[in-house]
């Protein structure tokens, strides 16, 4: 895909999704923000919690195990017509948006 790089992120060609790494841990998460997403997916993923808990860890070895973890057993995605979506699923559902920071626009201009 034609990439061009700008204000520390790619920019994709039209129709291009983000790469795995940057779908899951996209780089304009704050330290904190990172932390946070590292621990969601690994109990997700139901991987046992990490030691680290504090915003300057490598964490390396727990984005490796995600990243494996998500190439084995691939997001899948459902599409229902005419069927509300449960509450037990559509708060949790909320929250995660309100706390996501999508990258910038630029792979959207056009």
């Amino acid at each position: 895909p034609a990439i061009k790089e700008g204000r520390g992120c790619q920019r994709l060609a039209p129709g291009e999704d983000p790469s795995l790494g940057h779908q899951l841990l996209p780089p304009t998460l704050r330290p904190h923000e990172r932390v946070a997403a590292v621990a969601r997916h690994r109990r997700a993923a139901g991987l046992q919690p990490s030691a680290a808990i504090s915003t300057d860890f490598d964490d390396a070895e727990d984005v490796a195990e995600i990243r494996q973890y998500y190439k084995e057993f691939p997001r899948r995605q459902i599409l229902v017509v005419g069927a509300a979506v449960p509450d037990i699923i559509l708060g949790p559902l909320r929250e995660e948006l309100a706390r996501t920071r999508w990258p910038a626009v630029l792979h959207r201009s056009g």
